[in-house]
Parts: C-alpha cells; sequence; structure tokens
C-alpha cells in the first residue's frame, strides 16, 4: 500500500509539471502572437531593440524553464513505470507463492 501512495505522489507531482508546461507553452504563443500584433502595427515592421532583447530575453527563459520541465516529467515518467514494474513482479511473485 505504501509503494502506492508513493505513486500517486510521482503521479501528482507529474500532473503539475504538465499544468506548468501547458502554461509556459501558453505565454509563448501569446509571446509569439504579441511580436507579430506589433510587427503588423508598426509601419517600418520592426520592432524597436529594446523590444527585441526584452522578448528575447523573456523567451529564452521560458524555453529553459520548459526543457527543464520536460526532462524531470520524463524522468519521473520514468520512475512511475519501473516503479509500477516492481510492483506488478510483486503481485505475480506473491501469487505464484
Amino acid at each position: 500500500m505504501n509503494e502506492l501512495n508513493g505513486l500517486e505522489d510521482q503521479l501528482q507531482e507529474i500532473s503539475e509539471n504538465n499544468n506548468q508546461i501547458k502554461a509556459i507553452s501558453s505565454v509563448l504563443n501569446d509571446s509569439w502572437e504579441g511580436i507579430s500584433s506589433i510587427n503588423k502595427r508598426d509601419a517600418t515592421g520592426h520592432l524597436t531593440h529594446y523590444e527585441v532583447d526584452r522578448t528575447l530575453e523573456r523567451t529564452a527563459t521560458l524555453f529553459f524553464m520548459l526543457t527543464t520541465l520536460i526532462k524531470d516529467t520524463e524522468e519521473k515518467n520514468s520512475k512511475v513505470l519501473d516503479d509500477i514494474t516492481k510492483i506488478r513482479s510483486g503481485l505475480a511473485n506473491q501469487e505464484g507463492d
């Protein structure tokens, strides 16, 4: 039973990571739409130096956060699968006894 509680906790962490991934992806999408909007409004079709730097900085930070979350989620998924395999093996051994 303790093993199942551990799995529940791990699955909750994975769910939280997935929600954060969705939120960051949404912000990146909004940022892209914002850049497009600025370009459409600007008669020259260019962003100011500040806008470019700010957008680049924000986008780089978000992509770093996104890749970190994805890596963490992949590791947690792998651990959950390993734990499930161990539990199933333990149950199979108990049935065989």
